[in-house]
């Protein structure tokens, strides 16, 4: 409760920079207030991503903000994936930062557009190329994803 007091001050206080998808995004008092609110019902933290799980150790998470409706059951939103130091070592780099689109009716996702950083903060790579739609697979990561993304729109049913 202390720790989302906290939050709570400090996205309300004088205008924040978040880091969203390695640029600096001034967020708006109002949107501030959003994401206070969702901090306190769901464990956002401060800079907006939310904790979906972990891949292969490597922790995934949600840019909760960046959440859009496309149509009907239909949805897009950024993903970050950190890696560990083990996997860093071997992948060669820190973190991904994904664009997926989700269907939420259907249970499938597609991989819309990625950007790969290195230790040092550096793009690495970046692919703009969308992936072929996939079925989530019961109990994965993917699942995960889609649930959390999902929630909110069978909440409002």
């Amino acid at each position: 409760m202390k720790q989302a007091a906290i939050v709570f001050f400090l996205i309300l206080s004088s205008t924040v920079a978040f880091p969203q998808h390695g640029k600096t995004q001034f967020v708006a008092p109002d949107r501030k207030l959003e994401i206070a609110r969702a901090s306190e019902e769901m464990k956002i933290d401060s800079e907006g991503w939310m904790l979906v799980g972990f891949a292969t150790g490597n922790v995934i998470t949600l840019d909760w903000l960046s959440i859009k409706w496309i149509s009907g059951d239909l949805a897009e939103a950024w993903f970050k994936e950190r890696m560990l130091k083990r996997t860093k070592k071997v992948s060669g780099y820190s973190r991904l930062v994904m664009r997926y689109r989700l269907d939420c009716s259907a249970e499938k996702l597609q991989l819309v557009s990625w950007t790969r950083y290195g230790n040092n903060g550096n793009v690495l790579g970046v692919s703009t190329t969308a992936d072929k739609t996939h079925d989530v697979i019961p109990g994965s990561i993917g699942e995960s994803m889609l649930r959390t993304v999902c929630r909110p729109a069978k909440d409002k049913n």
